[in-house]
């Protein structure tokens, strides 16, 4: 697996300085640019090319915060090769998610008769993600904290609270 922060030079976090990061990848990318390589050896257009590319893969990883989540999931193990965490999701999460569409099936057709219990859902949908949202951006920032060797624990003790 490509780490992108080695491709860019950057030390693993979460938590990145979005000016630098950019400043970082337009440097990389104006030195590995095929353009300025056009007169070099096949071999050296084609390490040119390949470096290009994944400095770009690089910064669009890195410059969405969901997408560096996911590769910082990814590069300690904490997620399979298909984006799934190695935990289970908590059972009551699932049992209030089955509530939530159970209620919305309950509603059909005639919205309106339903419109304050949908509104409730809603909130509480909403409620929901604003709590996990918060528990995600200390999860990270613990993950910033530590060190090296602890990263990956960190990790997968935060997966089942947001998975």
């Amino acid at each position: 697996m490509e780490n992108h922060f080695e491709t860019l030079g950057l030390a693993p976090r979460y938590h990145i300085d979005a000016d630098g990061l950019k400043a970082r990848y337009l440097d990389r990318a104006r030195a590995q640019h095929p353009d300025r390589h056009a007169t070099a050896l096949p071999a050296q257009q084609a390490e040119a090319l390949r470096l290009s590319s994944a400095t770009n893969e690089a910064y669009q990883a890195l410059k969405s915060d969901g997408k560096r989540m996911e590769h910082i999931f990814r590069l300690y193990g904490a997620l399979g090769s298909e984006g799934q965490a190695d935990a289970a999701l908590p059972q009551d999460f699932l049992m209030e998610m089955m509530e939530v569409n159970e209620a919305l099936d309950e509603m059909g057709q005639d919205f309106a008769q339903y419109r304050d219990r949908f509104e409730a859902i809603r909130q509480d949908v909403a409620s929901q993600a604003d709590a996990l949202d918060a528990e995600l951006r200390n999860a990270m920032a613990a993950f910033d904290a530590a060190p090296e060797e602890s990263r990956a624990q960190v990790l997968r003790g935060a997966l089942p609270a947001y998975l």
